[in-house]
């Protein structure tokens, strides 16, 4: 069964965060702190579902940190 769409949602702390190198270059660039991502996968507004995504679904997602908005690609291994 796929998780809901908001299952990442209230789950997170339980589950963890696994950053890519990608996301680690952007999130040090862009001077993101790690609380800055986490309230947007736990508060953000989901713009786009990937359910077709692989290896698994991804969202992107639209939130706001330090005064400025700011997007995050997730994926969830549930």
């Amino acid at each position: 069964m796929k998780p809901g769409r908001r299952d990442f949602q209230n789950n997170i702390g339980s589950a963890g965060i696994l950053y890519r190198v990608h996301a680690v270059k952007q999130i040090f660039d862009r001077k993101i702190s790690e609380h800055e991502v986490t309230e947007i996968i736990t508060h953000g507004k989901v713009i786009e579902e990937y359910q077709d995504d692989t290896p698994y679904p991804s969202y992107l997602l639209l939130g706001e940190g330090n005064d400025r908005p700011l997007h995050v690609v997730m994926a969830t291994i549930m």
